[in-house]
């Protein structure tokens, strides 16, 4: 169930004083949503920061979990735009130094 909830599949919404699960994906859920999901699971193990993307990479691979770098890249901006990855804004990141991230835990919507 987090695993669907860290890629937006489904979302947790509260009216009044009762919560729900609403499906909200807009597609199936494929590779690049599992390996949003696994990364996720990763950077919790983690203590949901990591400094790099090598970083990250390494414990994608210390965990067994193998990708492509385009299949990373698509993850990683789906958790960015969904809010899950928080990162420095690029361009006001020096250039030369590696663009750390935070794992942001899921919210539930109020309605």
């Amino acid at each position: 169930m987090s695993r669907l909830l860290d890629v937006r599949q489904i979302v947790r919404v509260r009216r009044l004083s009762q919560e729900y699960l609403v499906y909200a994906g807009n597609h199936p859920f494929d590779r690049v949503d599992a390996l949003a999901a696994d990364i996720c699971t990763v950077l919790k193990r983690h203590g949901e920061r990591f400094e790099s993307d090598e970083q990250l990479e390494g414990w994608l691979a210390e965990g067994g979990i193998s990708c492509t770098a385009e299949e990373l890249d698509k993850a990683m901006q789906q958790l960015e735009f969904s809010g899950r990855i928080r990162r420095p804004r690029q361009d006001q990141w020096r250039s030369d130094l590696p663009l750390p991230g935070q794992y942001v835990e899921p919210r539930p919507f109020n309605e």
